[in-house]
């Protein structure tokens, strides 16, 4: 069935070029954690940065925190921070949570290897389905 509306494009222009944006996730593009926390002496600038503006600024308690993505523009403003200033200070910026929260889960999700290398996930896995009280312990 064609509708009259064949002519709307299926995805925004706009849209389209926020997903693809190239400013964003550039703090830990193609990096592992390990050579991060080396290179840092301890958890990455950026990192540790963005868990303690969400902690000081009540992000624990809000809901929705991870789930609800930040302002594109305003996550691009953060990385660019950290991309010329190694460790920024957040609370000058004036941002909201949101945006802090999702540049957090952008660093996760950029990294090459996942925060729990693959090797050890089926053992951790067949622990837990083993004995799930080791997950409350």
């Amino acid at each position: 069935m064609v509708t009259g509306f064949t002519w709307l494009p299926s995805r925004s222009p706009k849209r389209n070029g926020r997903a693809a944006s190239a400013e964003i996730s550039t703090i830990s593009a193609g990096r592992q954690l390990g050579d991060e926390c080396a290179r840092g002496g301890g958890l990455p600038h950026f990192l540790a940065r963005c868990v303690n503006f969400i902690e000081k600024e009540g992000g624990l308690q809000t809901e929705g925190i991870y789930r609800i993505p930040g302002n594109q523009s305003q996550l691009a403003e953060v990385e660019r921070q950290f991309a010329s200033n190694s460790a920024p200070d957040l609370s000058s910026i004036e941002l909201p949570l949101h945006v802090v929260a999702t540049a957090l889960k952008n660093f996760f999700t950029q990294l090459s290897e996942p925060v729990i290398p693959t090797v050890f996930q089926d053992p951790i896995a067949e622990a837990v389905a083993e004995d799930p009280a080791v997950v409350n312990d």
